[in-house]
């Protein structure tokens, strides 16, 4: 059969049409789920609230999360040796949810006494699967379940959203809310292809939950959720624009401004590859006093990065303290991450540095030998509320070395090349949120580098080769300052920065991706720019460089 250009045509809409229409159903839901993870949502929006109780909820758990049945040959081991089956049953309820079925046989023969030749025996196998079967089922019954819908009102015509899960029964309806996961979140499109439960003349689980709700099966806690009759639940302010300084206690707060972390990290590690100027390793501990809270893991769902790391390593490019952005800067630190402290040393090497000319900015900077960085931020408790301190310092020792890319000095009248040999800087910044969603962080103070001019010198009494000496050096400081802003509680967060010194202005920009619930992907850019004068010799006038940063949280 031939195909008519007007015929294809209409065929690639089609085709184009569906796949538009199945991507906007894809972020329509992504878009509901992200509003149903969030409590406030349901204190605030015109919507109500039901729990599902007694015969419903146990049909509803009976579909959602049903029972393994037991092979016949369990049940004739059962019969036929009671005692050893009650071995494996209390061998497993022992292992708990972290049962597993060769470490359960292995210790039926090493612990428990059971013999080698009875352990490997088929229905001895066959009970131990079925025993740890039972056992996941149970660690990952939902123990708590809520239907969402439309503002429900006797008799009037209403809508179900969503179907919400939780793992946990707390005396609280606010704290269950707080802990809603995409996994269990069923949308309305979801509801509408399951069965309902075969006990119910309803079709679809949909129908089954309308019906309950219509005919009183389910208990209406709107109030309750939504902040009234709660005593541990107290109002917002009705308005939009609050804003709350962030406690000088709180440095991981200000670093994840800095940094640009605006999610909440359920793992302890943290994997950071960005391309071309960073790779990193953290690890996240819970303090002690946060797990003795009362139920604080049910409320914070152990949200690691709330605290400052225990411990980490990076490999980083860049000088921003002085706005010298990424491998421009030809500055490569190797830093131990400890609380809220970087400390390390400079590497005397360029690495990858000539990537800078690839992507469109020229390096003008060199190398020496090894040197020393550090940064740390810390309180300084004089008065309430009194921010936190950013202080930062390096220094090279050595020689310059030569670069391959060697500037003309027009005073000197010689291809020279430049070395940054120290900076000090330190900042007083204060934070605030807005909306508990969006973060500003302010910093003012001042900074101080040297830099030196080396170039040849030929000793004109010898034959010898030129050496490669200082030929000046200077020393500049002054007034520097910034402000940076993370967005968070969004499906893709953002950020952006603006740092001034010596009249110029280095300016971020981010937006975080998510692949995974534990994988990220990052957009930057940093603009370098000089405001109110000419660049100095060792700097461009604009240069502009992108990265690409994957973040692996587990």
């Amino acid at each position: 059969m031939q195909w008519t250009p007007q015929q294809r045509l209409f065929l690639v809409s089609g085709l184009f049409a569906l796949l538009w229409c199945s991507i906007a159903a894809y972020a329509q839901d992504a878009e509901i789920r992200a509003i149903l993870r969030k409590f406030k949502n349901y204190r605030y929006s015109t919507i109500s609230i039901f729990r599902l109780e007694g015969q419903t909820f146990a049909d509803i758990q009976e579909l959602l999360n049903p029972m393994p049945k037991a092979p016949e040959v369990v049940a004739s081991l059962q019969s036929a040796n009671p005692a050893l089956y009650q071995q494996i049953q209390d061998r497993v309820t022992l292992e708990g949810c972290a049962a597993d079925i060769q470490e359960v046989l292995r210790k039926l023969r090493e612990e428990d006494g059971v013999p080698p030749g009875i352990v490997n025996r088929a229905e001895t196998i066959e009970a131990v699967k079925y025993a740890v079967q039972v056992m996941q089922n149970n660690c990952n019954a939902f123990k708590n379940a809520f239907v969402i819908t439309s503002r429900y009102r006797p008799g009037a015509p209403f809508s179900i959203i969503a179907l919400v899960k939780t793992r946990d029964r707390s005396r609280t309806i606010a704290r269950d809310l707080r802990s809603v996961q995409d996994a269990d979140i069923l949308l309305f499109t979801e509801l509408r292809r399951i069965a309902a439960p075969a006990s119910s003349p309803s079709s679809t689980l949909y129908d089954y939950l309308a019906n309950a709700i219509i005919q009183g099966a389910v208990e209406n806690v709107t109030l309750e959720a939504q902040g009234i009759g709660d005593e541990e639940t107290e109002f917002a302010p009705p308005t939009f624009g609050n804003a709350e300084l962030v406690s000088e206690d709180d440095v991981q707060t200000y670093l994840r401004i800095s940094e640009g972390q605006p999610s909440n990290y359920p793992h302890p590690r943290e994997l950071a590859v960005s391309f071309p100027d960073l790779i990193r390793y953290t690890y996240y501990t819970i303090s002690s006093e946060a797990e003795a809270e009362a139920e604080v893991t049910e409320q914070e769902e152990r949200t690691y990065n709330r605290f400052l790391p225990q411990l980490g390593i990076e490999l980083r490019y860049g000088l921003e303290e002085l706005n010298y952005p990424s491998v421009w800067s030809q500055r490569l630190t190797l830093n131990a991450l400890w609380s809220s402290a970087r400390l390390g040393v400079i590497l005397p090497t360029k690495g990858w540095g000539t990537l800078s000319s690839r992507l469109g900015a020229q390096p003008r900077l060199t190398i020496a030998g090894w040197g020393l960085h550090g940064t740390v931020d810390f309180p300084i408790k004089l008065i309430h509320n009194g921010g936190v301190f950013h202080a930062s310092a390096s220094y090279v020792f050595g020689d310059a070395k030569r670069s391959a890319h060697p500037h003309w000095h027009p005073q000197l009248k010689q291809w020279t090349d430049f070395l940054i040999r120290y900076h000090l800087q330190l900042h007083y910044s204060f934070a605030i949120a807005v909306d508990k969603n969006y973060f500003f962080r302010f910093l003012l103070g001042g900074t101080l580098y040297e830099s030196e001019t080396w170039g040849d010198q030929t000793d004109t009494t010898t034959n010898q080769s030129p050496r490669f000496v200082r030929k000046s050096r200077e020393t500049i400081g002054g007034i520097s300052g910034g402000v940076q802003f993370m967005a968070t509680g969004l499906q893709t967060p953002y950020g952006f920065g603006l740092q001034y010194f010596d009249d110029t202005i280095l300016a971020t920009a981010w937006l975080q991706i998510p692949i995974t619930r534990g994988l990220l992907v990052r957009f930057d850019g940093r603009l370098f720019t000089c405001l109110l004068r000419d660049p100095r010799l060792w700097e461009q006038q604009t240069l502009f460089l992108p990265s690409v940063r994957l973040m692996l949280n587990f």
